[in-house]
C-alpha cells in the first residue's frame, strides 16, 4: 500500500488449522495471525522498517512480536544497520499432547516409560538486537556485526524416576518451561572474486552463552568460536558450493 512518495505499508492476516491423530498423540490446534509492515524513508540516506505480528490460539494469551530496523547509507557502497525485536515460539503439538508408554526389559530390570505432553506450556520468547556494517566494492563484500539476545520460558525436557524395588523402575518424561538463556557475540565475513564464475568466502563468529537454571539451557558444550570458508561457483542456471 503506497502511503506517500517515501512510505509504503503491507498488511495481512492468516489462519492455520492443524489436526493430528495417531497412536501417540491426538490433538487439534488452530492459530490466528495478523501482521503489518511499514517502510519509511525520511531522508535519502535513511530508511526505517517497522513490523509487528499478533498471533492468537485457544487457551493461550495472544503473542505480540514487534521488530524494527534503522538503516543508514552514508555512500552507496556502505550500509550501517541497527535492528531490534521480539519474537516467540509456540509449543509443538508433541510438546503439549504427546501420550506414549512402553515397558523395557534390560536383563532383570523392568523399566516402565511414560512420556506425556504438557498442555499448560507457555511459548518460548526471545528479545534480540543487532548492529551491522557492510561494505561493497564491486564483487568484494565485507560484513562486521555484533548481536545479543535473551531467550525466556525455555521448553525443556524433564525426567522423574521412581522404583518399588531393585528390579522395577518407572520413568516419567514430560516438558516444562524452565530457565532463560542470554547470549552475545559478533561475526565477520568477507566475499571476494576468484574467477568470472567463482567467488571465495570466509566467516568467523564468536558467541557466549549463559543460562542460570539448567545445563540444557546454558548450552554447555557449544563452541564459542566458529570459522568457515569455501568456494561458490555459478554459471547460467548451474550453481555449486564447497564449504569447510
Amino acid at each position: 500500500i503506497p502511503l506517500s512518495a517515501r512510505s509504503t505499508a503491507v498488511v495481512g492476516a492468516g489462519f492455520r488449522n492443524t489436526t493430528l491423530n495417531s497412536s501417540y498423540v491426538s490433538a487439534h490446534n488452530s492459530l490466528w495471525s495478523a501482521f503489518a509492515e511499514h517502510q519509511w524513508r525520511p531522508a535519502p540516506r535513511w530508511a526505517l522498517w517497522t513490523s509487528a505480528r499478533l498471533d492468537a490460539k485457544p487457551n493461550t494469551q495472544p503473542a505480540f512480536s514487534p521488530r524494527f530496523s534503522l538503516i543508514f547509507t552514508p555512500v552507496p557502497a556502505q550500509t550501517l544497520r541497527l535492528s531490534a525485536g521480539a519474537a516467540y515460539r509456540n509449543p509443538t503439538i508433541l510438546d503439549s499432547y504427546l501420550s506414549f508408554s512402553d515397558t523395557l526389559q534390560i536383563g532383570e530390570l523392568v523399566v516402565a516409560v511414560v512420556n506425556t505432553g504438557n498442555p499448560d506450556l507457555k511459548p518460548e520468547r526471545i528479545k534480540s538486537f543487532e548492529l551491522a556494517y557492510q561494505l561493497e566494492r564491486g564483487r568484494c563484500k565485507a560484513l562486521v556485526a555484533g548481536f545479543g539476545y535473551r531467550l525466556e520460558q525455555l521448553i525443556l525436557a524433564s525426567t522423574a524416576a521412581s522404583g518399588t524395588d531393585l528390579n522395577h523402575l518407572a520413568l516419567q518424561l514430560s516438558y516444562l518451561n524452565r530457565g532463560a538463556l542470554d547470549a552475545w557475540g559478533g561475526e565477520a565475513g568477507v566475499e571476494f572474486p576468484l574467477h568470472r564464475h567463482t567467488t571465495g568466502f570466509a566467516n568467523y563468529s564468536y558467541q557466549d552463552l549463559s543460562g542460570g537454571t539448567d545445563p540444557q539451557a546454558a548450552g554447555q558444550g557449544t563452541p564459542h568460536h566458529k570459522a568457515s570458508g569455501g568456494l561458490r561457483f555459478r554459471s547460467g542456471g548451474l550453481s555449486a558450493s564447497a564449504v569447510g
